[in-house]
């Protein structure tokens, strides 16, 4: 310890004695780590974190795909058709995003995180639990119009309400109708989306009070709403896949109406992707290419940075050399 405290006050002289070079290499491994630093927390929280919920690893991501491999989303009816006819899974729940004109008090906003509109089993499904008040129930979502109450977010709770206990129970309005706030989710869950969190979150049974001319709920051809699910323990994606597509199958023997015939069935199967990360790209192998190609160019500016140093250091050697050899022939130690 003795040696490693005199070279460490050794050091620190030389550092101050040469206050350029000091600075340079300073500069060089800051921007070095800085870069490597920046990149690896955003890949982290893009690629590599979970849902901050109950066991992400059960979740997995539905999706409808035609014959040609495209993705598309869930008509109402269609989820409904497949959450009261499976046998594989142990929740399911439909969501959607979209604008919110929020106004408390008098003071209108348009919601800076937007707003989404859930079915019933969301919260349940994804096992988050309220910090103050409650989620929803499926009796929220039974009845289009029934139920006007809202959840909002740990942040909007924060900025808005500046944490106060009373606004669970306070009357809001969204898009100029009224709603209850019934509960505030944990400050860790942001939702399902990657780099976006709604503020405000409402039954699927009031979208069409609150948007009047969006998608009908009840269109068997209009396709416009993600799904997540919940694999019973012990089922695997396979098994699950195959209950999926007997499920899809039938609602389309069953779509007998216009809009069913007009949109192209012709092939169309379920599919599932892992949800353990949410409904972001990153589920997608293209994401963690990027990912990877990201992280191996900043560890490349790391290298760079390391190798401008040793140059540094070698000059910096080879400038000494004099003053070196005088130091060991009056008898310095290494």
């Amino acid at each position: 310890m003795g040696t490693l405290i005199q070279d460490l006050r050794y050091g620190a002289r030389m550092l101050a004695k040469n206050p350029g070079f000091t600075a340079v290499a300073i500069l060089t491994l800051a921007l070095g780590i800085g870069a490597n630093t920046t990149m690896f927390s955003l890949v982290n929280a893009l690629l590599l974190r979970m849902l901050p919920v109950e066991r992400p690893q059960e979740l997995v991501l539905l999706s409808p795909v035609d014959e040609r491999g495209n993705s598309l989303g869930f008509s109402y009816p269609l989820f409904e058709a497949i959450r009261d006819h499976n046998h594989t899974l142990a929740g399911i729940f439909a969501s959607s995003g979209g604008p919110m004109n929020v106004s408390v008090d008098g003071q209108a906003e348009l919601g800076p995180g937007g707003g989404q509109y859930v079915s019933g089993s969301y919260f349940s499904t994804l096992g988050v639990r309220a910090v103050a008040g409650r989620t929803f129930t499926a009796e929220d979502d039974e009845v289009p119009g029934q139920h006007p109450v809202a959840v909002i977010s740990y942040d909007y709770w924060k900025r808005r309400f500046a944490r106060d206990p009373s606004a669970v129970g306070k009357t809001i309005y969204l898009n100029g109708h009224p709603f209850t706030v019934i509960g505030v989710t944990p400050p860790r869950f942001f939702g399902i989306l990657t780099g976006h969190s709604p503020d405000v979150t409402v039954p699927m049974m009031m979208y069409p009070q609150l948007n009047p001319d969006g998608p009908d709920l009840h269109n068997r051809g209009s396709w416009w709403l993600g799904v997540m699910a919940r694999l019973k323990p012990g089922v695997s994606a396979a098994q699950a896949i195959a209950d999926m597509n007997v499920a899809l199958q039938q609602y389309l023997a069953e779509d007998n109406s216009a809009e069913g015939r007009s949109r192209r069935t012709w092939g169309l199967r379920m599919e599932l992707e892992p949800g353990a990360w949410g409904s972001s790209p990153r589920s997608k192998p293209e994401a963690w290419k990027f990912g990877g190609i990201l992280m191996g160019l900043v560890g490349l500016v790391l290298l760079i940075a390391c190798a401008n140093i040793a140059n540094l250091l070698l000059a910096r050697g080879a400038a000494r050399q004099k003053e070196i050899a005088l130091r060991l022939s009056i008898g310095a130690g290494r």
